[in-house]
């Protein structure tokens, strides 16, 4: 980086960003062994105390404790990492080509969500769903890596710079008799929290798991199940968020910002407020494309702008070995940035893109979930999804004090005033946290 220092800046909202991905899990005509009454007329359960907890919404227990010192190499953590980029590239891809609109999703949210389905999937249901995840070891080999990867993401944590926050959790069945070993792993490499919930009430068993989501989530996805996504079948609802509430390194001055034209596909324009920066940032400028990369606090994280002549033919294109090669091609050096504000959401039923990524047979009938129950009787039934982005300038104190040393950069510049890409990433580990497309930064 340069010699210019970091602002020391408080927590700020300069990019918020929130989703969750929930799985459920239907009872398919009664194969799951329902509980019989008791003497006393109550329903007998598998679970002990600690095990699961009674839901009111609140004071949920989980089954043991996490694995906060898993025995994997760095090397270990990089492959598994991998696989996440390459899981976000084919997602994003697929969603993409449906829509000319703004699109964000958090796919690091979405592939541990369905590791957790995976954990307990077995036969031809475990591979197909192995294939589209990039998985190539056996569970008990790739889910301490999960674990190490999540656990390398929340180290990047910095007190007034970096908010970032990631969470699982299970709710099931009264009585679903759930397999020993599966409730380990749960808890054990995902630090997921079990909760009894029933689902015969389903509008308030959506309300438990949505609030849960709220609660997350900063209030911004307080929908994730909408009403009839729930139904008296669902047994088990498996989910995961991610927030994160960050802070640029090198922070805009909001008095420059100024209403500019951004110019659309469709070749209308629309103005839109534009930031501008002027120093040092990692960029690369290449025939067909330029890129910056805008890191947060002390630069672990960071926000990789790429603007290519031809944005659908790129996203139609781009692999994760030609991701990479951007990423390796940015240099620091003088810049003349400008890059429009924008904030919108997205949510995404999932189902019907990741039939066609690969995972078939855990939909139907012939599903194999055996490693959660023991026998059949569990299939997959709807993956929800929705993510939320803001980005802006903030930080006003801090970045007019930086603002006079600023004045003085000889570099490329780069406008970004048509439609763009923008990656999240961990630069230590090359996981990717949020994929988007702005194709209009004034639609909300």
């Amino acid at each position: 980086m340069s010699d210019m220092a970091p602002s020391a800046v408080g927590m700020r909202r300069v990019t918020r960003l929130a989703l969750v991905a929930v799985l459920t899990s239907a009872c398919s005509g009664g194969g799951i062994p329902g509980p019989s009454a008791s003497a006393e007329g109550v329903a007998p359960t598998r679970f002990t105390p600690g095990q699961i907890a009674a839901i009111d919404g609140s004071n949920l227990l989980a089954r043991g404790e996490r694995d906060t010192t898993p025995d994997v190499t760095s090397d270990e953590v990089s492959s598994v990492a991998r696989a996440d980029a390459a899981f976000a590239l084919d997602v994003f891809r697929e969603l993409a080509g449906g829509t000319d609109q703004n699109l964000v999703i958090g796919p690091h949210s979405i592939w541990t969500a369905l590791a957790m389905v995976w954990a307990g999937a077995r036969g031809t249901t475990a591979t197909e769903m192995a294939n589209v995840l990039h998985f190539d070891r056996a569970q008990d080999e790739v889910t301490p890596l999960l674990n190490a990867l999540d656990l390398a993401l929340l180290s990047r944590n910095e007190s007034g710079a970096v908010d970032l926050r990631l969470a699982n959790q299970v709710f099931a069945e009264p009585g679903l008799p759930l397999v020993d070993d599966y409730l380990t792993t749960l808890t054990h490499d995902f630090g997921a929290p079990l909760a009894e919930l029933s689902f015969g009430d389903t509008e308030r068993a959506r309300g438990v798991i949505n609030d849960w989501a709220a609660e997350r989530t900063n209030g911004r996805i307080k929908e994730l199940f909408p009403p009839g996504t729930l139904t008296p079948d669902t047994v088990m609802v498996l989910c995961n968020a991610i927030s994160m509430d960050a802070a640029w390194t090198y922070l805009f001055d909001p008095t420059l910002t100024s209403f500019k034209p951004f110019n659309l596909a469709d070749g209308t324009t629309v103005d839109v407020p534009m930031m501008h920066f002027e120093l040092y940032l990692p960029l690369v400028v290449q025939d067909d494309l330029q890129a910056v990369e805008l890191p947060y606090g002390k630069g672990d994280l960071s926000m990789v702008v790429i603007v290519p002549e031809d944005l659908d033919a790129f996203v139609s294109e781009i692999d994760p070995d030609g991701l990479q090669r951007i990423f390796d091609a940015i240099r620091e050096q003088g810049i003349h940035l400008s890059l429009p504000k924008f904030s919108f959401s997205s949510k995404v039923p999932l189902d019907e893109t990741l039939q066609r990524l690969g995972i078939r047979s855990a939909y139907g009938a012939d599903a194999d979930f055996s490693g959660m129950t023991g026998g059949p009787g569990l299939f997959l039934s709807t993956v929800q999804h929705e993510a939320f982005i803001e980005v802006d300038e903030d930080g006003t104190e801090a970045h007019a004090a930086t603002g006079a040393a600023m004045a003085a950069s000889h570099g490329p510049t780069i406008t970004v005033d048509k439609p763009f890409l923008f990656v999240i990433r961990d630069r230590p580990t090359g996981a990717i946290l949020f994929v988007g497309r702005v194709t209009d930064p004034s639609a909300e």
